[in-house]
C-alpha cells in the first residue's frame, strides 16, 4: 500500500529503547517505495520541545484529540506494522512540519551546535563546522593556534 507525506496512519510505534512497541498514530515523513516507512510520532501530551508542532487541524487529520507531532521522535518502521490510514494533514499544518524539518536538517545545524568527541560544542557558523585542534597545536611562528578550525563545508 503507498503512502504519502502528510499521512497519519495508526501503527505500532516502538519505543525509543526499542523495547515495546505501543499502537499510536504516526506522521509519515518518507515513503521510499520499499517496505520501510520514515515516520514521527504523533502524541496528545503537549511537550515543549522546540521540535513539536501543534497539529492545528487534528480533525481533518483524523485524531481524536488535540495533537502535536514530534519532529526529533523518528522511526523507520515496515509498513505490514500499519493499521490503517486515519488521515491527512491539512495544507497549513503540512507546510508547518516541513519548515521545521529544513529548519532542523539544514546546512549549519538549525538551530543548535554539534558536540565534538569531548561532548563541547563545537561551534557552527555560515555552514562550516569547526572541529578542536590537538593539545599543542602550534602555528609556523610556534604560537598556539586557535582551539577551533574550519573543517570547511559538509558534504549534501
Amino acid at each position: 500500500m503507498p503512502f504519502e507525506r502528510g499521512e497519519i496512519v495508526l501503527l505500532a510505534f516502538p519505543f525509543s529503547s526499542a523495547v515495546g512497541v505501543k499502537q499510536r498514530p504516526a506522521l509519515v515523513l518518507l515513503d521510499p517505495n520499499d517496505q520501510d516507512l520514515l515516520v514521527a510520532r504523533v502524541t496528545i501530551q503537549r511537550h515543549h520541545s522546540s521540535f513539536d508542532v501543534e497539529l492545528r487541524d487534528w480533525k481533518e487529520a483524523g485524531l481524536l484529540a488535540p495533537s502535536w507531532a514530534r519532529l526529533h521522535k523518528l522511526a523507520t518502521v515496515e509498513q505490514r506494522l500499519v493499521r490503517r490510514k486515519l488521515g491527512r494533514l491539512s495544507t497549513t499544518d503540512l507546510s508547518t512540519v516541513q519548515a521545521l524539518m529544513r529548519q532542523t536538517f539544514a546546512e549549519g545545524g538549525g538551530r543548535r551546535n554539534r558536540p565534538d568527541e569531548r561532548g563541547r560544542d563545537a561551534p557552527v557558523a555560515r555552514g562550516r563546522l569547526y572541529a578542536p585542534l590537538a593539545h599543542g597545536d602550534q602555528d609556523a611562528g610556534g604560537r598556539p593556534k586557535s582551539e577551533w578550525t574550519s573543517c570547511g563545508r559538509r558534504p549534501d
